[in-house]
């Protein structure tokens, strides 16, 4: 010790150095499954309450990843063990793979933190990653939903039109809102102003994709959709305006199979069906929003901006947004009429 302090090394500063070594060694010993396990709890908080994404939101990673990161040290992780858990879903469910990719990214940010490793998150798509998968809008059918032609458009109307019952109703609603399936199928009565015509969706409503960086959703209620609304059974056993048989939300199914048979019917009347242009296959209602948007760009003058505030989509960079926090409603009340109208052949 005499010695060590002549050679000026202060005894408790090397203790407290070693200390310190020790227990950043042990901290990237950490498997990744176990730093995993630590990151969920806190995930959920950050996610909707009772919806199946908060509950399903780890699957992919249960089933992809842990198997061949699971007993990985987080401080080992490269690049390529990211691609070796990517690579063999990137083609047949791109989504699925960019999804499981930007988890893998939340969870390692997260042991950044918690000084599990040091250095760059392997996850982050970089120019490194994009060298070696292709990028994740780019090839996979999953990325974009099958749409009615626009030429199609107005007939397919007419034929939703000419059946009956709640899906109906929901699936009109949707096509005229131009918004998603989930949002409709989950949509309460109290979302509705009837006074100022609007339904506002708030942030983290269930399958609604409204997060709270986005901040609430306007829709402007149209004289199309108000008719749509009024023949709506009003349920005193449901809070659901769309509500399936037994008060609980719509599914997905439900909604899709009148799309299925409208298309099912055209067919048998010996006409081409409602088929997506590029892909050939039987459009699905969240394709109608790019249908939305091709009537839009190609059939009016509106501009833009209001077409993308309509989709719910960010507009302009971070700044802009900050500045600029209309979100542009009366002049969308107009557009979505305009909308409804070319549906109806008006």
């Amino acid at each position: 010790m005499k010695s060590t302090i002549r050679n000026g090394v202060d005894p408790v500063e090397e203790r407290r150095h070693l200390r310190k070594e020790l227990v950043a060694k042990t901290k990237r010993c950490v498997a990744f499954q176990k730093a995993f396990e630590e990151f969920v709890p806190i995930k959920e908080k950050m996610l909707a309450k009772d919806t199946s994404y908060r509950k399903n939101w780890r699957n992919s990673v249960d089933e992809y990843a842990l198997p061949i990161l699971g007993n990985k040290s987080v401080a080992e992780l490269t690049r390529e063990d990211i691609v070796e858990v990517l690579v063999p879903i990137w083609e047949e469910k791109r989504p699925t793979a960019d999804k499981l990719r930007r988890k893998l990214s939340e969870t390692l940010d997260f042991c950044k933190a918690k000084e599990y490793f040091v250095g760059d998150n392997p996850a982050v798509w970089s120019n490194e990653l994009s060298k070696i998968l292709p990028r994740p809008a780019d090839g996979s059918d999953e990325s974009n939903y099958p749409a009615v032609q626009l030429k199609d458009a107005q007939r397919c109307w007419a034929a939703i039109q000419r059946r009956s019952g709640i899906s109906k109703l929901a699936l009109s609603f949707q096509l005229l809102t131009a918004t998603r399936t989930g949002a409709v199928r989950f949509m309460t009565w109290d979302e509705l102003d009837t006074t100022e015509e609007v339904w506002t969706v708030q942030p983290l409503r269930k399958s609604s994709k409204v997060t709270r960086k986005m901040g609430a959703r306007r829709v402007p209620v149209t004289p199309q959709m108000q008719i749509v609304l009024d023949q709506v059974p009003r349920r005193s056993d449901s809070p659901y305006v769309f509500a399936a048989p037994r008060g609980g939300a719509l599914s997905d199914a439900s909604i899709g199979k009148v799309l299925k048979s409208v298309h099912t019917e055209d067919v048998k009347c010996e006409r081409s069906g409602f088929l997506d242009a590029q892909t050939g296959k039987v459009a699905v209602a969240h394709g109608f929003r790019s249908t939305f948007k091709d009537w839009a760009s190609e059939r009016t003058s509106y501009e833009w901006t209001l077409s993308e505030a309509a989709l719910w989509h960010f507009l302009g960079t971070k700044v802009e947004r900050a500045y600029a926090r209309s979100d542009l409603i009366e002049k969308r009340r107009a557009m979505m009429t305009d909308w409804g109208g070319f549906l109806a052949g008006n």
